[in-house]
């Protein structure tokens, strides 16, 4: 997997990280996966969509593919749905006694927050919707994984920023796994999102017939992401 991944970090590092960022960013993308109560905890999500998409196709009867194209773009666009889950862990580790090394560091919290998000979308982000648009690919040919893999990925790399100051309470790689915080507040916002997500979805597969709308959707979610 880490030679698989290795031109996007060389790409990410060179075109996206800025250079107070590139510490915490090497940290958290390196020692977070091996973190084991980290790998636990937070691995099991990414089955969720493949189940789903594996249920969907056994259960399609072939007639259009109306339904498996549409079960395609709901896993395209909403895995921001168990984000939380991923984030709140971040601050895992099975070493909290180094925590100095962030707490010292001489860059602002913003720094470090923006960082250990460009580390998460690279690692696991980036790797799932490869996975996903394979999927889209086989399941449903290239121009759909072509017109809806990439705003998909746009959006959950918003959700991802916009989610982060929510739920991680702590500095990454900060806390033994038994003193983590989780908020149990996010039953109506995580609902909200869902359905927010699940609108949005249909309505890209419905509307984003081509890819100029496609560039055009992604185009509009780099401008709001640039905004907030």
């Amino acid at each position: 997997a880490q030679l698989a991944l290795r031109p996007l970090r060389a790409l990410a590092t060179r075109a996206w990280v800025t250079r107070n960022e590139r510490g915490v960013f090497d940290l958290v993308y390196d020692a977070l996966p091996r973190e084991r109560d980290f790998v636990l905890r937070t691995y099991p999500m990414i089955g969720i969509p493949l189940a789903f998409l594996v249920a969907g196709a056994d259960g399609s009867d072939g007639s259009d593919g109306e339904g498996l194209r549409d079960l395609l773009a709901l896993l395209l666009f909403t895995p921001a749905v168990y984000l939380p889950v991923l984030l709140a862990h971040v601050p895992v580790t099975s070493s909290p006694e180094a925590r100095w090394l962030l707490e010292t560091a001489p860059i602002g919290p913003e720094a470090i927050e923006s960082a250990a998000i460009k580390a998460l979308a690279v690692r696991f982000v980036l790797p799932l919707y490869l996975v996903l648009a394979g999927l889209a690919v086989f399941y449903a040919g290239p121009f759909f994984a072509l017109r809806l893999a990439a705003p998909g990925l746009f959006v959950t790399l918003l959700s991802l920023r916009l989610l982060s100051p929510r739920c991680v309470l702590g500095l990454p790689l900060s806390t033994s796994a038994d003193r983590i915080e989780v908020r149990h507040d996010w039953t109506g916002f995580l609902l909200t999102l869902a359905v927010v997500l699940t609108l949005l979805a249909i309505t890209a597969q419905r509307l984003v017939t081509d890819l100029p709308r496609a560039a055009g959707l992604v185009a509009g979610l780099l401008l709001l992401s640039w905004v907030l």
